[in-house]
């Protein structure tokens, strides 16, 4: 029988990541059975990939105040003493930065006497006009966090696919188990049957040996599902970090009754995590590119400074005691508004906004792509979801006379008018009528989550599954 769906390795190996957090140790269930709900926030608390973008959420949050702060007016304060000749000579330069300033006058020769001054500044900026940057700063860091916190639906809208998979897959392969030990029950009646015959000398001998061939056929079957179901529940113990088995799974029967309990789905494109993500993005690029625009716009800019100074050379070829070098001997005060412009800046410009242009126009086919694959899947869950139902009718029917005629066939072997092969046949009959209901009822869910995800659905679907 083929699993509900395949698992996607990416996020398991995440998941596998939580073996190496000391403080998340596996845990023994302690209640006794779980609802795909409850399964669904261990593991939102538990799986270090969700763990992960809740950290990048809350990086992206933090970083709004960091953007604002920004903004603030900046206020430096400096302070020195320094030992050195003053040396002067006329001319210009461009300042490099590590080219120190020599104030002292211009004399004939060299004077290697040692002066000692000090100086202390305070200097301040402030952008009181930049033509809307700080605006797109916040707006831009708003549309991150707001990326961010998408990014976290996602992945957790994710996590719940890949758990409601799984979780109706052990649901699956409970039934089947069932019905695998009803089968192999059946195979130890007819054998049972078969071993009185042949002792009373009814049967032959060789009824006996195809019927223990059959039997065993049965339990390697059962072998088969039960392997299926613990490493399904292992994945699951992986996912939650809770150790698992059947008992802490709700094992009911799968049937009609569940089937015909219909969800009325709502398709509006909000409720989707998966489109607001690309929506975010697209948001975030639009930002960015407005960014774009208001950083290569002119600036005015406040400036100011207070400083004072002091040093032990007097002018003149007049060094006086190293001592008078320190505590300040004149102060000073400055204040100005700057412009500053680059005339490149347009070039600039045009040149990065080519790149976000098309980023953003990416970005939309991206979410295009993703609308239209929803769509699709909407339409073929419908499709599904009308042909399980019809099957639904047509294979009741099937396992209530595959029934029917087991037990016919069961007592007229018992009155020699049929032979082994009949009563085995009518057992397959019965097994395959079993097993193709059970997968009539896995393709409702199937497709019934299938549609759920893709109308945005998917946790109205998760609470009816109780």
């Amino acid at each position: 029988m083929q699993p509900f769906h395949q698992r996607k390795v990416a996020l398991i190996v995440c998941v596998l990541l939580g073996f190496l957090y000391p403080n998340f140790s596996r845990a023994q269930s302690n209640q006794s059975t779980y609802s795909l709900q409850q399964l669904i926030e261990v593991a939102e608390k538990y799986t270090p990939a969700i763990r992960q973008s809740e950290a990048f959420a809350n990086a992206a949050t933090a970083h709004i105040t960091d953007v604002k702060h920004e903004q603030l007016p900046f206020v430096k304060f400096n302070a020195q003493a320094s030992l050195g000749s003053a040396n002067a000579v006329n001319g210009t330069y461009f300042p490099m930065g590590v080219v120190p300033s020599t104030s002292g006058s211009i004399t004939n020769r060299q004077n290697y006497n040692a002066t000692i001054g000090d100086l202390a500044s305070v200097y301040s900026e402030y952008d009181i006009y930049n033509f809307g940057l700080n605006k797109a700063k916040n707006e831009n860091a708003q549309a991150e966090a707001s990326l961010a916190n998408a990014a976290l639906a996602k992945d957790k809208y994710q996590l719940k696919i890949e758990l409601a998979k799984l979780y109706f897959n052990i649901l699956t392969y409970q039934n089947l188990q069932r019905i695998d030990k009803q089968n192999v029950k059946r195979y130890a009646t007819i054998d049972t049957i078969i071993q009185s015959l042949a002792r009373a000398g009814i049967k032959p001998g060789a009824d006996l040996s195809q019927a223990n061939a059959e039997l065993a056929k049965a339990k390697i079957q059962l072998n088969r599902t039960n392997a299926q179901l613990k490493e399904a529940l292992q994945t699951l113990s992986t996912y939650t970090g809770i150790s698992l088995d059947s008992s802490n799974i709700n094992n009911r029967i799968l049937d009609s009754e569940v089937v015909f309990n219909n969800l009325q789905y709502d398709s509006t494109e909000a409720n989707n995590p998966m489109l607001d993500f690309y929506k975010s993005n697209n948001d975030y690029l639009a930002t960015n590119a407005k960014l774009l625009k208001k950083s290569y716009l002119p600036k005015f800019t406040l400036i100011g400074s207070v400083w004072g100074r002091a040093s032990s050379y007097a002018g003149s070829n007049q060094f006086n005691a190293i001592g008078t070098g320190l505590g300040f001997q004149r102060y000073n005060y400055a204040a100005g508004i700057a412009f500053v412009y680059d005339f490149m800046d347009g070039l600039h410009k045009k040149d990065k906004l080519t790149e976000y242009k098309y980023e953003l126009k990416a970005g939309q086919e991206a979410y295009n792509q993703q609308k239209l694959n929803f769509d699709e899947a909407n339409a073929q869950a419908d499709l599904q979801l009308k042909l399980v139902m019809d099957n639904l009718q047509q294979l009741s029917v099937q396992k209530k006379s595959a029934h029917a005629v087991y037990a016919d066939k069961e007592a007229q072997y018992k009155a020699g008018m049929v032979t082994l092969i009949d009563l085995t046949n009518a057992s397959f009959v019965l097994y395959r009528s079993q097993v193709d209901y059970l997968d009539a009822i896995d393709d409702w869910y199937a497709a019934s989550l299938s549609k759920a995800i893709a109308t945005g659905n998917l946790d109205n679907f998760i609470q009816s599954v109780k």
